[in-house]
């Protein structure tokens, strides 16, 4: 099945709902790592299973994206990342 026959047959906004619902299940397999790495609320999660998941939900996240036609914007990824460069190399003076 194409793309442009997935989009037809589930609209636009299911596309968007789908979206939404897997990108809150990609940050909620995120979350669980961060707590199985920290060890401060157990969970009997572990890591090579969590990352499984992380992943999983990371490529259904990406599979609407692409059905979206979402493209990362290279000028804003940028902005982004030498503003969390900054915001480190400040932190690491404030010590």
């Amino acid at each position: 099945m194409t793309d442009e026959m997935i989009r037809t047959r589930l609209g636009e906004a299911a596309l968007w709902e789908g979206a939404a619902e897997e990108a809150m299940e990609f940050g909620q397999q995120a979350l669980k790592m961060a707590r199985i790495l920290r060890r401060e609320n157990p969970t009997p999660a572990t890591v090579p299973e969590t990352c499984g998941k992380v992943i999983e939900e990371f490529t259904d996240v990406r599979i609407y994206t692409e059905l979206l036609k979402l493209k990362p914007s290279a000028a804003i990824y940028q902005d982004k990342r030498r503003r969390l460069e900054a915001r480190l190399e400040e932190t690491e003076v404030n010590k």
